[in-house]
């Protein structure tokens, strides 16, 4: 039924049309001759029926010519629906029944998309994709507006007006949609209207099976975006609306990353071999939104095995912000004017998160030393690009700082993010040419280093990059040694999965709730910073299962022939039936008391004990941490370091929140200080119980959605493939 829903009404009249002629031709054939005129009048009669003309002669008891003419009614209703929708309150009335019906018949959840620009157009598009077609709601403001005729053309339903006006709110089914993007172009804009959503959304009677509306606002500025966060605007959901911001920055930032193979985290070549102390260097020419992005990500989810710092490197244009306005806005990012080339950072302790070696003295820095408190979470440097990109005075800076130091490899990676395509794009060549003459000449030989090129708009410039890539890189030793790569296109980047990142937002609810089960402190998880957070925890889960050397499997596909499991008791087939058997619902607490352990940890780590009562509560702490220890007794049988996991995530969160501005201090929301900003050896326990279940609740979780993780190649082990077969789509 909803493959035939899917078919235009184009397709619907041709198909009746052609039905009702064939039907007419074989009922009238027996009354004409085998003769050329015979055919001619049979022709001639059988179009007739389509026009509701009655032949002179029917043929007695024909079905054939019995069922042509109800065809051909059909086809003319539908060829006469179709010329209606061509007039205005004909159209809309027709496209609010379709959407109606793909609603009601089909099962599918309407959209709302505000704006119809750069992002909100292609958004639209891809949501009204034959196959998975969905019902969408558009808003604009001029209702003559090129963008507004031709999404209408294409059968999108138009509601012109302002959306911030209360007439305007109640032509458009809020009460009915799942999602609504806000996307108008101008920031301050996009906010208006999400506070408008927001006052109006008391009016709104949604059902509990839709519950609350999620409305993604648009934010070009990732800087405003952070500011309005900790203004507590996204903190501010109602009953029935929860709010989110996305930048096409950060999201182009984040396809550099972990998108399709092509990014830092799912690149084998770019992560540091578990516990080898090789720093990762990342070298960003320009320094605009994107440039900002990119390291802001660097800090976030640049921490692999190797349990060191990552660096950077950036070279701004004169047009770029400062980097030491950066550093102002992000004050935990790194300490100013460092000099990376400098000595200090030849020794193994100048990366570590422990000591201070090649740190300026600053009045930010005076942390008594016995605290152990981290103050910053990347060892960052600005050179100003002064001189011509492929000069020797660029590629020996580069050079220099990927010299091995102490016996260590430097892991790199370059980004050219111009806010310019074809400037970025012309960079990256000559980068890349410079760079293979002038490694040559200094002796250089580790690699490949991969040249990431920002290409949002030019299509054509990131194809032939793509080409290159497939076609050069086995023959043409520069590309073999300095690779490209385009990242961010924004037909790519804004899509409905990239912004709603379904799969990473079920994992943070699931880590939110795991963590209000074990967390004592009231309130300590509700800061909408911590909901970031356990987003980017399951984002920077690729990045730990790479480093312990854990694969997972598409749903539906084994792992292959001998593939040691990973938890082989608690994530097995026979625990499902059992789950299923109790109930697809929450068990309550007397119940989850009288179940088998491996059921009971399966179940507390997907948070489906319903209100536990103290003695269940105590109960489902035990079970969580008898699934943590019971993963890292698998890990240390499979020669993998139990803490190396939970030392990665305690980085990572470090980075995150020093980024953002959070500090060494007492317990304290408003202050933004934690006590756990130290070193993973002097946290107390209940902290990294913490870091520890969060790879363990994840496999949980990927396990109920069809995936099977078992232990692949040793990433310590030279010659490892050290990859990892998990492919996310929502990454």
């Amino acid at each position: 039924m909803q493959a035939l829903m899917r078919i235009p009404l184009i397709w619907w009249a041709i198909g009746m049309d052609t039905s009702a002629y064939i039907l007419a031709v074989i009922g009238l054939s027996p009354a004409y001759p085998a003769t050329p005129l015979g055919f001619a009048a049979l022709a001639y009669h059988a179009a007739g029926v389509l026009a509701f003309e009655e032949p002179d002669t029917v043929p007695q008891a024909n079905v054939a010519y019995a069922y042509a003419r109800p065809f051909a009614v059909a086809f003319a209703l539908l060829a006469a629906t179709r010329v209606l929708e061509a007039f205005g309150p004909v159209r809309e009335r027709y496209l609010w029944l379709r959407n109606r019906f793909d609603q009601t018949v089909g099962g599918k959840k309407l959209a709302v998309v505000v704006g119809l620009g750069w992002i909100g157009a292609p958004l639209v598009e891809k949501l009204q994709r034959r196959r998975a077609r969905r019902p969408v709601v558009a808003v604009e403001v001029d209702d003559e507006s090129p963008v507004v005729q031709d999404a209408r053309r294409h059968g999108t339903l138009v509601v012109t007006g302002n959306v911030t006006d209360v007439a305007t709110q109640d032509r458009i089914p809020f009460h009915e949609a799942s999602e609504v993007f806000v996307a108008t172009g101008d920031d301050a804009r996009n906010v208006e209207i999400a506070g408008a959503l927001l006052e109006a959304s008391w009016r709104w009677r949604r059902s509990r099976t839709l519950g609350p509306l999620r409305c993604y606002v648009h934010l070009a500025s990732a800087g405003r975006q952070q500011a309005l966060s900790r203004h507590g605007l996204w903190a501010a959901h109602g009953k029935n609306i929860e709010l989110y911001a996305f930048s096409q920055p950060e999201l182009a930032a984040r396809d550099l990353f972990f998108h399709a193979e092509r990014g830092l985290g799912m690149d084998a070549a770019l992560q540091p071999v578990p516990k080898s102390k090789e720093p990762f260097h990342l070298f960003v020419f320009g320094f605009g939104p994107t440039g900002r992005s990119v390291a802001r990500h660097l800090a976030r989810f640049g921490h692999f095995g190797s349990l060191v710092r990552p660096r950077l490197t950036v070279f701004p244009l004169r047009s770029d912000q400062p980097f030491e306005q950066f550093l102002e806005r992000h004050p935990g990012f790194a300490p100013p004017h460092l000099d990376l080339a400098n000595e200090a950072f030849e020794h193994i302790e100048a990366d570590d998160w422990d000591v201070r070696h090649g740190r300026p003295v600053s009045e930010r820095y005076r942390f008594d030393p016995a605290t152990h408190a981290v103050e910053y979470a990347v060892n960052a440097e600005s050179i100003p690009l002064t001189h011509d990109i492929q000069s020797e005075a660029v590629t020996g800076a580069i050079l220099k700082r990927l010299q091995r130091s102490a016996g260590r490899r430097v892991r790199a990676a370059i980004v050219v993010c111009f806010e310019e395509d074809r400037l970025s794009f012309e960079s990256a060549l000559n980068l890349q040419h410079a760079l293979f003459h002038h490694a040559a000449e200094a002796g250089y030989t580790d690699g490949p280093i991969p040249i990431y090129i920002y290409l949002p708009v030019e299509h054509g410039l990131a194809s032939v990059i793509d080409r290159r890539r497939l076609e050069g890189e086995a023959t043409a030793t520069p590309a073999k040694r300095f690779p490209m790569r385009p990242f961010g296109r924004r037909d790519e980047v804004t899509s409905y999965e990239r912004i709603t990142r379904p799969d990473l937002a079920m994992h943070a609810r699931g880590a939110r709730q795991v963590y209000k089960r074990i967390e004592p402190f009231e309130g300590a998880v509700s800061h909408p910073d911590f909901v970031m957070s356990n987003l980017d925890a399951a984002q920077h889960a690729v990045v730990k299962l790479a480093a312990l050397g854990i694969e997972l499997t598409e749903p539906g596909k084994l792992p292959p022939e001998g593939a040691v499991r990973v938890l082989p008791e608690l994530l097995s087939d026979d625990i499902d039936e059992q789950i299923t058997r109790l109930s697809r619902h929450r068990i309550d607490a007397e119940r989850f008391l009288t179940l088998a352990p491996r059921v009971q940890q399966r179940i507390a780590l997907m948070n489906a004990v319903a209100g536990p009562n103290e003695s269940a509560a105590e109960a489902v702490q035990a079970a969580i941490d008898a699934a943590v220890d019971d993963f890292e007794a698998g890990l240390l049988a499979a020669r993998r370091d139990p803490q190396l996991v939970a030392q990665m995530e305690h980085h990572r969160w470090m980075g995150e929140r020093l980024t953002a501005g959070w500090r060494y201090g007492k317990r304290s929301n408003v202050l933004r200080t934690r006590p756990s900003m130290v070193p993973w050896v002097y946290l107390d326990s209940h902290n990294q119980r913490h870091d520890r279940i969060d790879l363990v609740r994840f496999l949980v979780q990927e396990w109920a959605w069809g995936r099977t993780s078992y232990f692949g190649d040793d990433p310590a082990t030279e010659g490892s493939m050290r990859t990892t077969g998990h492919s996310r789509r929502s990454a």
